[in-house]
Parts: structure tokens; C-alpha cells; sequence
């Protein structure tokens, strides 16, 4: 008994233990250092906040890049996302852990959170994006339950529009949102590869793009802004770029390439513009934040300590995933030895 049971014995103590690891360094992998900026926004003053979720917090700079320091939330974030600002120079960011919005003042003193975990009128399963309209009320590109959420100025649930599916106005993966001062929404969609365009009350107007690397094609559209000219600017992620089109979804400009250096990109996320049109751009896996103008120009980057070490990869990581698939080996390998013995044949 113990000889037919040895192999499945041996595959789940090595897959629990490799598993545990894998967890464990996971887990502790936020407070050794961030894979870098998520998303990025700049308030009124020039001040900006880039999200650095895998740390759990919100990292503060001047215009300059100069850093201010960071919101931590007094440990308050679980991985925080997306980020907006009011006309207060308030600033709210999305929770994808705990499944809440959180505001803090200029001075970084927090101001009070809502939302909570379900699929209810106001809660949230992994919010990803939030933005603000000229009247000051929000909306939350809220992933997982494939829609897109309207709250009031006081922050009050006001309705939702989106589903699940390849229609218009349906969702696979919502994940920018922007407004333009005429009302117009736009949602990014990084499964569907495409943007759509809604009224102010959330009837489906336009959309545009598709998989591919043609000009107005997209790989995984994430970050979505709109400049003072009314101009939708896409992050293009997996083609490292940023794409700029005219509200209509004509194709106007782009630019960025995979690279390290000024103005390339290596899975650039989030992306905000300033009241002069400048533009702000998260990228990712350069862990840095870069500065372009409104053509697209390079102007300056910045980084902090803990994004410049965050590329270090954990051995102990590593390891434990090394352990896990010997485990899953020989849980695999049993499980066909016993179809082969039952059944006498190979499946």
C-alpha cells in the first residue's frame, strides 16, 4: 500500500512545501523593493503621485521629480492602483486588495475611504482605474465585475453601465478611464484591445482599435488620458508605446519603443497630463516615471531608491517555484500510471 502510494506521498509534500515558499517570498516581496510606478497622476500644482502597488503606497514628487516622500495609508493600502485628483488637489486611489477607494489631502492626511468587495451597486472587485469629470464626480473601471461605476462628488453611488462579453458596451477587461470636458468617457479595454466611447450617460457612442502593432492597433491598452486640445492619449503596453488620437478615434501620433533609454518604454502602465499638457507616463519595468510635452517629446525621468533596487529577482523565489513543479512532476506522473494500470490504455 505504502509502494503505490510513495509517489503521491512524495509529489504533495514537495508541492505544499514549494507552494508555501513561493507564497511566503511573495508575500514579503512588497516590502524588499517595488517592480516600479503603476499608475501616475499630477495634481493642480504640479505635484505628482505615482501608485506603487507592490510596496503599498503612493509615492509623492515635485514637478521636478524632486520626492516629497509617500502616503502609506498608516497601513491602510492592500496594493494601491489607480489614481485620481479633484479640484482640490485631493487624491483618491483605488484598492485592488481591499476593494475600496482612499482619499488623502494635499498635505497626505488621510480623508476617508468607501466601497467594499462584492458586485453590488457601489462595491468593487478589483478597481482599477478612477477619474474625475468638470463636476467632480468619479468613475471606477471595476474589472472584475467587467463594468464601469459612477459615484457622485460625496462620493455616493449613482449607476453602472457594462457586462461580460465582446458587444458593444460589454467588457473583458475594463482598465483606464477618462473624461473630457465635454462629458465623453473613454474605457480601455486590454483584452479587447480596443477603446470605447460613451456619453455622459453612459451610451455607447464610438470605438476603435484592435490586436496588433499597426498604427490604432493595440497590445493590452492600459493607462488613458485626455490633453487640453481634447486629444485621447493610450498607453499601449505590451508595444511600448503611447498612441494619440483625436476625440473621434482618428489616429494622430505616436511614439516610444521597447528600450531603456529616454523616451523608451518597457511595459509602460499609467499615464496622466498637466493643465499645460505635459504628459506623465508610469513606466513600469524601466521602474521610473518619464515626462514627455505634447508632441511626445522627451523631458525628464525619475526614479527613487526602492524602485532602483526593485529588479533584484528573489532566489528564494525561485527555488520554491523549482520545488512546486517537482511536486506537480510527480503528482502528474502518478496520476498517469494509475489511468495506464485502471484502464490499459494511454490517456
Amino acid at each position: 500500500m505504502f509502494k503505490q502510494n510513495r509517489s503521491l506521498i512524495i509529489g504533495l509534500i514537495c508541492l505544499i512545501l514549494g507552494l508555501s515558499g513561493f507564497a511566503a517570498a511573495f508575500a514579503t516581496a512588497p516590502e524588499t523593493g517595488s517592480n516600479g510606478p503603476y499608475n501616475v497622476v499630477v495634481d493642480s500644482e504640479g505635484t505628482v503621485y505615482a501608485s506603487d502597488y507592490q510596496d503599498r503606497l503612493v509615492q509623492k514628487f515635485s514637478s521636478n521629480g524632486q520626492s516629497l516622500g509617500q502616503l502609506d495609508g498608516l497601513g491602510r493600502f492592500g496594493y494601491p492602483a489607480g489614481l485620481t485628483v479633484d479640484k482640490k488637489n485631493f487624491v483618491y486611489i483605488t484598492d485592488w486588495d481591499k476593494n475600496i477607494i482612499q482619499s488623502f489631502d494635499s498635505l497626505g492626511r488621510f480623508a476617508g475611504d468607501w466601497g467594499s468587495k462584492g458586485a453590488g451597486p457601489g462595491q468593487m472587485e478589483f478597481p482599477n482605474a478612477i477619474t474625475t469629470d468638470a463636476a467632480g464626480n468619479f468613475y471606477v473601471s471595476d474589472n472584475q465585475n467587467f463594468r464601469v461605476q459612477k459615484f457622485s462628488s460625496n462620493r455616493q453611488y449613482e449607476f453602472h453601465w457594462g457586462s461580460r462579453g465582446t458587444d458593444d458596451g460589454q467588457f473583458l477587461d475594463t482598465r483606464g478611464v477618462a473624461v473630457d470636458a465635454k462629458g465623453f468617457i473613454y474605457v480601455a479595454d486590454g483584452r479587447k484591445n480596443q477603446i470605447q466611447k460613451f456619453d455622459n450617460d453612459a451610451n455607447f457612442v464610438a470605438k476603435w482599435g484592435s490586436d496588433g502593432t499597426a498604427d490604432g492597433q493595440f497590445k493590452s491598452p492600459r493607462g488613458i488620458a485626455v490633453d487640453p486640445q481634447g486629444n485621447v492619449l493610450v498607453v499601449d503596453r505590451f508595444n511600448n508605446r503611447i498612441q494619440k488620437f483625436d476625440s473621434d478615434g482618428r489616429f494622430l501620433m505616436k511614439w516610444g519603443e521597447a528600450g531603456s533609454g529616454a523616451g523608451q518604454f518597457a511595459q509602460p502602465i499609467g499615464i496622466s497630463v498637466d493643465t499645460r499638457g505635459s504628459l506623465y507616463v508610469a513606466d513600469y519595468d524601466n521602474a521610473r516615471v518619464q515626462k514627455f510635452d505634447g508632441s511626445g517629446k522627451f523631458l525628464q525621468q525619475w526614479q527613487n531608491d526602492q524602485w532602483k533596487s526593485s529588479k533584484k529577482l528573489s532566489w528564494g523565489m525561485v527555488g520554491s517555484v523549482g520545488l512546486a513543479l517537482v511536486g506537480g512532476l510527480f503528482l502528474f506522473n502518478w496520476t498517469i500510471a494509475r489511468r495506464r494500470a485502471k484502464n490499459g490504455w494511454y490517456d
